[in-house]
């Protein structure tokens, strides 16, 4: 007598019934003829509808990346930056600088380098990045860094 394979059958198992389960499947794939094909076939529709709705289910739950907000070409020199730090640099001067801040200008691609100690503070960068860029141009409209602590600070 086979099974009523249209019910619905749930088989909830931890790792602890794993070799269970395996020994079933052996018992199952160890009959001879129409049972086993039987058996086989019906999970094998089981497991692709399963399959199916967990890729269904999965795409429902991903991340889709967008900008936060729309960023229009500038239009002069240093009106958009972009900013980033280089870390990890051995000190090789009196002041023992061991960290650069490199700033790029979004319209000419011109870069600025400036020279940091890695514990300098947020107020510490911010006096030097303002001194350094108001000595050659307006501070920029639009600054875009990563999410470096000393940005996420008040700055």
């Amino acid at each position: 007598m086979l099974p009523d394979f249209e019910l619905v059958f749930n088989l909830y198992i931890d790792a602890a019934f794993s070799q269970v389960l395996e020994a079933g499947l052996h018992q199952i794939q160890s009959l001879d003829g129409e049972p086993r094909e039987a058996v086989m076939s019906y999970l094998s529709r089981k497991l692709k509808d399963s399959e199916a709705r967990f890729q269904e289910e999965s795409r429902k739950h991903e991340k889709t990346y967008v900008l936060l907000q729309h960023i229009e070409d500038p239009k002069n020199s240093w009106e958009t930056i972009k900013m980033d730090w280089v870390t990890g640099l051995v000190p090789g001067d009196k002041e023992n600088h061991n960290s650069f801040l490199v700033i790029v200008d979004s319209f000419s691609k011109g870069v600025r380098c400036l020279s940091f100690q890695k514990e300098d503070t947020a107020i510490n960068t911010e006096f030097l990045f303002c001194n350094n860029m108001e000595a050659t141009c307006e501070v920029p409209k639009i600054i875009i860094s990563s999410r470096d602590p000393k940005f996420t600070s008040e700055f």
